[in-house]
């Protein structure tokens, strides 16, 4: 099986955070996105990992290559023209072109599934849950199990279960088919090629697909969503809020704050507040606010997103 991971978003969501990193490098709940995405597939066999890279895409490949020891192909997508467009570069790219089943996870979005469930050879499966605000997602109808309809961000949705971002294709050739095909032809939803129009042109085309009902997904996409998933993470394995080699003096903290290693506290109020490792806070009150890695922020109040190495002292 072939694994394609698309990552090469600039991440303008968590600006400032991404200008130095790319943004699955980002910190969230004790690891780096990235590696909530690894520890998923480290229980099915895989042939090929596919990265699509794009924006600092050399140190996204440099921790990869580093840190697992999977046979990794890197393929760089600079303009980003939607996600069915970066599946098809990622086939393309595949340095072993050959059929075989295909899974797709998304980069920044961490999923809690049974992987070898989810990938069991036979028809093809979309992760779905249901959410509050279908209109901002790709949304299937179904009939039991089997999927029966399919739209991308729909105005008048047809039903509450959105694609959270986690697909498995039964043969790679098949999807690359439909991909090509929406591309030739200029389809695009939100002035983007998607992939979610090549599934329904895959459906269209006669392959059952099956939907597969998602209990746990976190989606760190904006820092509202990483704040909040910082915390379901640490919940849901069981850490503690502050890592053992953090310091706090004098300083009440209350929510969801969370305190990387080697970050200090010192007279300080914060709340639902993430402080990146190496990072050193005095004398403020902060609330909601997301802190770099070895930033001073001293003196201060209020809400603050800090890039790494940011000093601030009022």
């Amino acid at each position: 099986m072939k694994v394609v991971i698309p990552a090469a978003g600039l991440g303008k969501r968590l600006q400032p955070m991404t200008y130095f990193y790319p943004k699955p490098l980002l910190y969230v709940g004790r690891k780096r996105m990235i590696d909530y995405i690894m520890d998923s597939i480290e229980d099915i066999v895989i042939s090929e990992i596919i990265m699509v890279v794009g924006y600092k895409g050399g140190m996204l490949e440099d921790y990869l290559r580093k840190n697992y020891k999977h046979n990794f192909t890197f393929v760089y997508q600079m303009e980003q023209s939607g996600l069915g467009d970066a599946v098809l570069k990622g086939i393309e790219g595949s340095a072993h072109p050959e059929s075989e089943d295909l899974l797709v996870l998304l980069s920044d979005t961490i999923i809690d599934a049974d992987m070898k469930k989810f990938t069991k050879r036979g028809r093809t499966k979309i992760a779905v849950k249901s959410v509050n605000n279908p209109k901002l997602f790709g949304i299937i109808e179904t009939d039991g199990k089997k999927i029966t309809g399919m739209t991308e961000k729909p105005e008048n949705p047809k039903s509450n279960l959105a694609i959270v971002g986690l697909y498995y294709f039964s043969n790679i050739k098949s999807i690359q088919s439909s991909l090509e095909y929406v591309k030739k032809s200029g389809m695009r939803t939100k002035n983007e090629f998607q992939l979610t129009d090549a599934m329904i042109h895959l459906m269209e085309s006669g392959e059952n697909m099956e939907s597969f009902r998602m209990k746990n997904w976190i989606d760190c996409g904006n820092f509202e969503m990483l704040i909040d998933s910082n915390m379901e993470l640490l919940k849901r394995d069981k850490l503690k809020n502050y890592s053992e080699n953090a310091s706090v003096e004098n300083s009440h903290l209350k929510g969801n704050v969370s305190l990387f290693e080697n970050s200090s506290v010192k007279n300080s109020k914060l709340k639902s507040t993430i402080v990146f490792p190496n990072a050193i806070i005095e004398d403020c009150i902060l609330h909601d606010s997301v802190i770099g890695e070895e930033c001073v922020i001293k003196n201060f109040k209020g809400k603050i997103i800090c890039s790494d190495k940011t000093i601030i002292n009022k």
